[in-house]
């Protein structure tokens, strides 16, 4: 496999110069947030890769860390607004909690998991402690019902001792210290007889729902002493719930952390596997595939309705969540692979979805895959949701869908525009040509031409699909141009001839698999390739079994059980 990481080291091209058409997915919708960083890093799909490992006895490339144990670093890192959410409903059942608390921060990275992500900036501090007072009316409400000895007048010490400390336990994700419930009791005993159970037990939930016990998470080891530390079990336990379920640790789980019986990387695989296969397993990939996709934007996409009337509000949550029954169908079933998800011709199909684009066929049963008859419909990136993410109100954009197959799938490293760029009005241009006549006339001058040589090529096989995700034949009255030719490092090279070939190609090679290596990486790890100069060499140890088997969940497991994630470096 070491021609595929050295050749994603080579991908890592920079080129300077403009391109126009910048995508309307993730990387358009940060922009506005980009503030709410401490730092900043590269993208996460950019292709800063080193050589590859050595085999054998040959000697390492220059710069590689074959042969040493190269750690991340120790991590702190803030829940985000799913996390927050699902922690709330899981602590306290029947209690709602906003899933959008930081959805601003949760946008300014590649990953919402992202340990860099400042989220707790003026505004939306304001917000939490008004969250935090609405959630502990609710579920104060929860525990006394829960615990009859709350009802008590006055509650008994130990009673009140207990609850908090039960309750702390679900909400921090570990036992709290001593002082810090003794804290919370001095807090609830002050106030308890000024006004009543009720009330006291109410500030004791804001102060909870208000630490950063709660709110941040925290993989930082128990030190060894060469300065190296191995994650705790506490630590273990929340790293795989939340990573796979976007939850925190269940019952179960808490229970393995609180009898240190996450020691082992078995131990570790076989909750895994539990979670995996209980009805929230998916939760945490799906979130990976929205983010790393983009469609995480998609409810924020808007068209044109005299282009495209009928595409409304309701059709949006419909199409969405077809994609995501999709994506989850896939990975339930039993060949989980990156290259099903991009070439399947199988999807789950609601009414609504099935009536804007003239499918025949609907999904009869929830979760149902049904085939698709559209010659150039294959996976994920050709599903209406994912084409219309990446295209404007109107018009498509086979640059924004290039780049995605360039950047996300295939780690090519590509600087952003220069900040005038803007899209090309066809209607001022005055020619009578495709979009593709257009874009190819302007990009081939010097300035433009390095970059987008790297990105439209694999946009146009694209444009047999309106900005809406349906299927054309005609641009303007003109013959749309699916053709291309593309080159993937240690793969395919040569002539395309539409979308669907150009999904296989890319499904079948090792860098794409190599390089989708690495985004599981950075969102499990919540570290990007700047945050360690051997980022991109533990992604290499990682990356062999998923470019053997391609199975996706089993490559998420792999990670959080591994080395390379449960030790860090000093």
């Amino acid at each position: 496999m070491r021609v595929a990481y050295a050749l994603i080291g080579l991908v890592g091209l920079v080129a300077g110069g403009c391109y126009s058409g910048i995508p309307t997915g993730a990387i358009d919708s940060a922009g506005d947030s980009a503030p709410t960083e401490v730092a900043p890093e590269e993208d996460a799909s950019s292709g800063s890769g080193t050589d590859g490992g050595s085999d054998g006895g040959e000697e390492p490339p220059a710069g590689s860390c074959a042969g040493a144990a190269a750690r991340l670093p120790p991590t702190v890192r803030g829940l985000n607004s799913r996390q927050f959410a699902k922690t709330v409903g899981a602590t306290f059942p029947g209690v709602e909690a906003p899933t959008d608390l930081f959805w601003d921060s949760d946008r300014s990275s590649d990953y919402s998991t992202r340990a860099t992500i400042r989220r707790l900036d003026f505004k939306s501090t304001s917000e939490l402690i008004k969250v935090a007072e609405t959630i502990s009316i609710e579920a104060a409400n929860v525990l006394l019902e829960q615990n009859v000895c709350l009802q008590e007048v006055p509650a008994a010490a130990d009673c009140v001792h207990d609850v908090l400390a039960t309750t702390a336990r679900k909400l921090y994700r570990a036992p709290a210290p001593a002082e810090h419930l003794e804290g919370l009791q001095g807090l609830f005993d002050t106030a308890a007889p000024q006004v009543g159970t009720e009330v006291a037990l109410r500030f004791a939930l804001r102060a909870m729902l208000n630490s950063p016990r709660f709110l941040f998470r925290t993989e930082l080891g128990v030190a060894a002493p060469d300065g190296t530390s191995t994650l705790t079990p506490h630590e273990v336990a929340a790293a795989l719930s939340y990573t796979l379920t976007d939850a925190p640790p269940d019952a179960q789980l808490r229970a393995a952390a609180d009898e240190a019986q996450l020691d082992t990387p078995a131990q570790l695989r076989a909750h895994a596997q539990r979670l995996l296969a209980s009805e929230a397993g998916a939760r945490g990939m799906l979130s990976f595939v929205a983010e790393f996709t983009g469609i995480i934007n998609f409810a924020l996409i808007q068209k044109d309705e005299a282009a495209f009337p009928g595409f409304t509000d309701e059709l949006k949550q419909a199409m969405q969540a077809d994609f995501e029954a999709t994506v989850e169908a896939i990975l339930r079933s039993p060949e989980p692979t990156l290259e099903r998800l991009l070439t399947s011709d199988e999807f789950v199909i609601s009414d609504l979805t099935a009536q804007y684009l003239g499918w025949g066929r609907t999904s009869s049963s929830p979760g149902e895959l049904v085939p698709v008859d559209e010659p150039q419909r294959r996976g994920l990136l050709t599903h209406p949701a994912m084409l219309a993410t990446y295209a404007h109100e109107v018009e498509t954009n086979p640059v924004a869908r290039g780049h995605f197959v360039s950047g996300e799938l295939l780690c090519f490293t590509i600087p952003p525009p220069p900040e005038d760029v803007s899209f090309p009005d066809r209607d001022e241009e005055g020619a009578n040509e495709t979009l593709r006549e257009t874009l190819e006339r302007i990009h081939s001058v010097d300035a433009c031409a390095s970059c987008h040589a790297l990105m439209d090529p694999f946009g146009w096989p694209f444009e047999v699909f309106d900005a809406a995700g349906r299927v054309r034949e005609l641009d303007r009255g003109l013959p749309v141009d699916p053709s291309s030719d593309v080159s993937i490092p240690g793969g395919y090279s040569g002539p395309i001839d539409g979308a669907a070939q150009l999904l296989d190609v890319t499904a079948e090679s090792d860098t794409a698999h190599v390089c989708v290596s690495r985004s599981v990486f950075s969102y499990v790890s919540g570290h990007g390739p700047d945050a360690h100069e051997d980022f991109d060499c533990i992604n290499e140890e990682l990356a062999d079994a998923f470019v053997s088997d391609g199975d996706l969940p089993a490559q998420f497991v792999r990670v959080l059980s591994s080395p390379q994630f449960l030790e860090r470096a000093e």
